[in-house]
């Protein structure tokens, strides 16, 4: 029996005898079946989520990482580079040599040897191995290289590797990058805000100046569409289980007692030039954070800051 649809999310409440269930579930996966049961007290703690295991681990997105290039011979990255591989897009703006303070050299190869800060973010982002998962490995990844081996990048050539990754029909664009300038008007926090606009996912890093005591968050992170991301210290309390309605017993609430995770000394936490624009938007842990690393640098490292939160 129908009992309710909800067009929104394309979803319908329906009553069913028992054995009348697994015809539905047969339609699987373009019948995806929930038992509603009612939310209650929560009772237990939960370390995994069935939800979780069940969805598609990105596949079909593609995320383009503003970063330092990526070292896409690693084999959690899928060893290749081009069409049909993980990194499957991507463009170098600058060269080895590039500091911020010389002219670059662009090319075509956006290989991360020699920085490592690029390789450990689409580590997190999308690596396929056991030993460092990344949160979405079935992605298909773009490495748009705006560093050199050492020093930082200028705002118009972040601003062109943004441009860049949008081009290429990125769906989500990672900056695990923060200019130091807290206003909505610098120019990369403009460029930043005109993509998203588009209908892009714009995620950046809010900036470790919280050890300088400036936690105004950091651009292009302050952008108003852009989604900023602190870092938190994690506490490993496991989520939550919710008990179903059919309980007889008398159940008593019992409040949660432990302290929740606190922003880390280093990021970045507001406020912002604009009263209205509240920001950071989200925050994940960013602490010694294990993750792949350029195999001529070791294959994985850990490192922390805002940079490790945000993908």
């Amino acid at each position: 029996m129908l009992v309710s649809t909800l067009t929104i999310l394309a979803l319908q409440a329906i009553s069913l005898a028992a054995g009348e269930l697994a015809t539905l579930e047969s339609n699987r996966p373009a019948v995806r079946v929930h038992a509603t049961g009612a939310e209650a007290i929560r009772l237990g703690r939960r370390d995994n989520s069935d939800d979780h295991l069940d969805m598609n681990a990105g596949r079909g997105y593609k995320i383009g990482i503003i970063d330092s290039g990526v070292d896409y011979l690693h084999p959690d990255l899928g060893g290749c580079f081009g069409s049909g591989c993980k990194i499957a897009y991507g463009y170098d703006f600058v060269g080895d040599a590039y500091t911020g303070m010389n002219a670059p050299k662009p090319d075509a190869d956006p290989m991360d040897e020699c920085n490592g800060h690029g390789t450990h973010v689409a580590g997190i982002i999308g690596a396929n191995s056991a030993l460092a998962p990344g949160v979405a490995p079935g992605a298909t990844l773009g490495a748009y290289r705006v560093f050199g081996c050492q020093g930082s990048v200028t705002v118009e050539v972040l601003i062109a590797a943004m441009r860049r990754a949008a081009a290429d029909g990125m769906d989500i664009i990672n900056v695990s990058i923060g200019t130091g300038r807290f206003f909505t008007n610098f120019p990369d926090a403009v460029a930043a805000e005109e993509i998203a606009r588009s209908g892009v996912v714009v995620v950046a890093s809010a900036g470790n100046d919280g050890t300088f005591h400036m936690t105004g968050i950091s651009s292009p992170a302050v952008a108003p569409d852009v989604i900023s991301v602190a870092s938190i210290n994690p506490t490993k309390v496991a989520a939550f289980y919710f008990t179903h309605a059919n309980v007889d017993e008398k159940l008593y609430y019992l409040s949660n007692n432990h302290i929740s995770s606190f922003t880390s000394v280093f990021s970045s936490f507001g406020p912002t030039d604009n009263a209205t624009n509240i920001k950071p938007d989200v925050a994940a842990d960013g602490m010694q954070i294990f993750s792949t690393y350029p195999r001529k640098l070791g294959s994985y490292a850990i490192l922390t800051g805002t940079s490790m939160a945000a993908p």
